[in-house]
């Protein structure tokens, strides 16, 4: 380096430390915000892979209608329950809350009033057996309570009351057999909310798939990418921390040694025989 090189150079380190020294607050928040985003530069890059495939499974779930952390509107196969009668009644009801592995045959007595002035009704459940094909229905209907409970077990005996009878009630006018069947619609749909515990069982399984998924990526990406944007982010970290009183004092004594030096060359420049050691900082 030449003498007119080294002069500026000087110069400008003597610049830069005068300023870093005067206004060294303003340095210091300077270095606080440029350090806050180196750091979140790094976290970003860390975390790229985990959110590009928590973008991409979040955007597979809206297209399904099944977004994490959101209560959706879920559209399902509706669940329909028939119930046959002995009496001749085919009722059907379409809901989401039936178990549709459950067949029940009852017997039920008629409405009586007991001496409360209450409706009053008995029911009696059989347990099902391998004896009794729950598919043909015509002919269970037409056998009687005694020849039900030759083939089938009594699994229980309740008493329901009621002060009004409901239109549906009314199927239970006299003695009936009853065949409770359970079905999934291959047509019918039915919309409900998600509940409380779908959605957080959903919203874990997404998380879960994202880090995984998103570790995965990352280590596809150290194989074709041996350097990474956080590392240079790290090599320039430790340039912007913030100046204390220690660094402060260190900082005075080069400015002082760099001013000497700087002197010492000018002062060379008109004499060319002078001779001069520079200051070792």
């Amino acid at each position: 380096m030449n003498k007119t090189k080294l002069v500026k150079k000087l110069t400008n380190d003597v610049k830069n430390l005068e300023n870093k020294i005067e206004h060294r607050k303003l340095y210091n928040i300077r270095n606080y915000i440029i350090k806050a985003l180196i750091k979140s530069g790094i976290a970003v890059d860390y975390a790229l892979p985990f959110i590009i495939m928590a973008i991409i499974l979040a955007y597979g779930a809206a297209e399904t209608g099944d977004l994490p952390f959101h209560i959706d509107e879920m559209v399902e196969k509706a669940h329909i329950e028939s119930i046959d009668t002995s009496n001749g009644t085919h009722i059907e009801h379409i809901s989401n809350d039936f178990d549709c592995d459950e067949e029940i045959i009852e017997h039920s007595t008629g409405w009586i009033k007991n001496d409360k002035n209450l409706y009053e009704r008995t029911v009696t459940s059989y347990r099902l057996s391998d004896e009794i094909d729950l598919s043909d229905t015509e002919r269970i209907l037409s056998m009687t309570k005694e020849e039900i409970e030759k083939i089938l077990v009594v699994t229980n005996v309740k008493t329901i009351s009621k002060n009004t009878l409901t239109p549906e009630d009314e199927m239970y006018v006299d003695d009936a057999l009853i065949i409770i069947n359970h079905k999934v619609s291959e047509d019918d749909t039915i919309t409900r909310r998600e509940t409380t515990g779908e959605n957080v069982l959903h919203s874990i399984l997404y998380i879960v798939s994202s880090v995984y998924l998103g570790a995965s990526l990352r280590g596809i990406g150290k194989v074709f990418i041996k350097t990474n944007f956080r590392d240079i982010l790290r090599e320039y970290e430790p340039s912007f921390g913030p100046i204390n009183k220690d660094e402060l004092e260190a900082m005075k004594r080069m400015l002082e040694v760099k001013k000497e030096n700087l002197s010492m060359i000018s002062e060379t420049k008109n004499n060319s025989n002078y001779s001069y050691k520079l200051r070792k900082l």
